[in-house]
């Protein structure tokens, strides 16, 4: 009639659980329509020759968690947005990849 007793146990596993997390671990607020809006909004694709601002994925990440809150977003997502927004990865040297952006006026 109520399911098995393994069923019972998970089910108040799983709510012991829930009750005990505190709520802003479970709740994730979407910023990456945000942060995509904002870097549109204020920046185009550039080069190494030519850019306004130039930074690797953690440098870039810092930036943005100035304006942002801390780790919303990680250096998949922002990979994710910037490809979107036709960036690619500049490479400056061997080892070392760069976004570069240009400021818009």
């Amino acid at each position: 009639m109520f399911g098995t007793r393994k069923s019972r146990q998970s089910a108040c596993l799983v709510a012991i659980v829930n009750w005990t997390t505190p709520a802003h671990s479970k709740i994730m607020i979407d910023k990456i329509p945000q942060i995509t809006a904002f870097l549109k909004k204020h920046y185009t694709p550039g080069t190494i020759e030519k850019h306004s601002l130039k930074e690797t994925s953690s440098g870039l990440l810092s930036i943005l968690f100035d304006v942002f809150p801390m780790d919303c977003i990680d250096t998949d997502d922002l990979y994710n947005i910037l490809s979107a927004q036709g960036y690619e990865p500049q490479k400056a040297k061997v080892d070392e990849f760069y976004w570069c952006l240009l400021e818009n006026d």
